[in-house]
């Protein structure tokens, strides 16, 4: 326990501050200046992803605009984003994680006590981690159904106006079509093994290996379309061969376009890019990515249940 002690004071003491930006330029023009911003794509994502227990995802979103950003308002951003991690180590029932998440956290987000940057009430989420900490931290044999009903009560709140409400409501309809969706490709993968995606059913054309493998590379090319030099074709995608391996690509070719979609401005929609070989609007390239996942995962859905009723 005593070690435990030394291991959240020293986030306190020694990485909060060494680490934060929130030492310099926090003085009330600048706090009056970001409590009116609003909130760009990733901002508003990440926020929703964090109010619906999607504390993995949270992380995801958050940490590309953490990242993108220079000033001392990233340090709130960390806190945020440390908040939810600690809420999902929690959840996978990790104690020393989640203590050394929220010990962070709670360090991050106090510069802004009373300050309200992009609208979100930092102070109302402080409050909310020091008390699930304290809970955790003094539960040394933690009843773990407790504390994830109080992980599950946890919100973020904050005042909704989108900087790029299209840019917005495109990544949102993105995330539903791969992973938030009971309909989407995730949810239809789920629990798949390497043997249930090789099958190949009775007189069908493909397996749902060949299925992910399609849909990589159409990802692929739709990011090099929207955000590269525009010159990829679909023969030149490669897929890994390992199934370990494989898995991972698909992830990196859809956050290849979701990662960039979330800077744009809404007035970039309309930009055009050349796409099975016409003129589309950069905009409509996404939306054909998000309908080319939902028709897919329909199609896994179907393979997937010809395989269990080939097992029986």
């Amino acid at each position: 326990m005593d070690r435990l002690n030394e291991h959240l004071e020293h986030i306190l003491a020694e990485v909060v501050p060494r680490r934060g930006a929130a030492q310099d330029g926090m003085d009330e023009g600048y706090s009056r200046e970001v409590e009116g911003r609003a909130q760009p794509p990733h901002l508003a994502r990440g926020l929703e992803q964090w109010n619906a227990g999607r504390f993995y995802e949270q992380h995801e979103t958050l940490e590309w605009l953490w990242r993108a950003t220079d000033e001392p308002v990233r340090d709130a951003l960390k806190g945020i984003i440390q908040s939810g991690v600690g809420a999902y180590h929690v959840l996978n029932g990790n104690r020393r994680g989640a203590l050394g998440k929220w010990t962070g956290a709670i360090g991050y987000l106090e510069p802004f006590e009373g300050r309200q940057p992009y609208g979100i009430d930092v102070g109302h989420l402080r409050g909310q981690v020091l008390e699930a900490r304290q809970a955790l931290l003094e539960d040394e044999e933690p009843n773990w159904e407790a504390h994830r009903a109080r992980v599950e009560g946890l919100r973020v709140r904050w005042e909704r106006r989108e900087a790029e409400p299209r840019v917005t409501a495109l990544l949102r309809r993105l995330d539903r079509a791969w992973s938030e969706s009971p309909l989407s490709v995730e949810a239809n993968c789920a629990n798949l093994m390497e043997e249930e995606a090789g099958w190949l059913p009775e007189g069908g054309a493909r397996s749902i290996r060949s299925l992910l493998v399609h849909l990589g590379v159409g990802k692929a090319v739709a990011a090099n379309r929207c955000f590269g030099d525009g010159q990829q074709g679909f023969q030149e995608v490669r897929a890994p061969e390992a199934w370990r391996l494989l898995r991972r690509w698909l992830t990196e070719e859809h956050e290849a376009i979701r990662e960039p979609l979330g800077f744009l401005r809404d007035a970039e929609l309309e930009e055009a890019r050349e796409m099975f070989g016409r003129s589309m609007a950069l905009e409509r390239i996404i939306e054909a990515s998000i309908e080319h996942d939902l028709y897919h995962a329909g199609e896994i859905n179907l393979v997937r249940e010809l395989y269990g009723k080939s097992k029986k």
